[in-house]
């Protein structure tokens, strides 16, 4: 589903809010040593606004559960969680160090729709409507592990970076987990940047 009203200029304009989560990611970044990543500005390009990039081509329904699997700390969950308010957002790690650093930046900023787990993938039998991803695990990995989450209609999404090598083998998988490739967007954060890809897969 392209997006049809979801207006994303409405999180640049959460100043406040987004303002506090860029200042509480880099300040538990100095205690916990989370990211290379150490000033606003790179922390708003390479962070928040990739993790928003998903909605330049899907929307989610009000009222969708949405499940972030294991990735770059609070990214893309937070951001996503801030522009849909309406929806319920669930973060699974099997680290505690990571489950608590979530949360405690979440509660920080105060954005209520998030809830953390610490479990490992495998052991969750909750299915969702959409199932998220970035920057984590290889296609061997992601999708046998990914896929039993999503609901029957439902979309995994995963944020890659756009390999030659891995492509074939995520389509691949992906088919034999009945997951129909509804797109495949492709895009920069910045002139230089590496080439992006977002996979949308919807479970048949």
């Amino acid at each position: 589903m392209r997006v049809t009203h979801l207006d994303l200029s409405a999180f640049l304009s959460m100043d406040t809010q987004r303002d506090a989560l860029i200042s509480t990611f880099l300040e538990r970044n100095k205690k916990l040593n989370l990211s290379a990543i150490r000033d606003k500005e790179s922390v708003y390009q390479k962070h928040i606004l990739d993790s928003i990039e998903v909605h330049k081509k899907i929307e989610f329904e009000p009222g969708s559960t949405i499940v972030d699997i294991g990735t770059w700390w609070w990214f893309p969950l937070l951001p996503l969680a801030m522009l849909n308010p309406s929806c319920t957002f669930l973060w699974v790690d099997a680290r505690r160090k990571k489950t608590h650093a979530v949360q405690f930046i979440a509660d920080e900023v105060g954005i209520t729709n998030v809830k953390t787990l610490r479990s490992r993938v495998e052991n969750m039998s909750q299915r969702f409507d959409y199932v998220t991803a970035r920057a984590v695990w290889f296609a061997d990995k992601i999708i046998p592990r990914c896929a039993p989450l999503v609901k029957k209609g439902g979309k995994l999404i995963l944020y890659k970076i756009l390999s030659s090598e891995e492509e074939p083998l995520l389509l691949d998988l992906a088919e034999w987990k009945k997951l129909f490739l509804e797109e495949m967007h492709y895009y920069k954060l910045f002139d230089d940047d590496i080439q992006r890809v977002i996979y949308i897969f919807e479970k048949i």
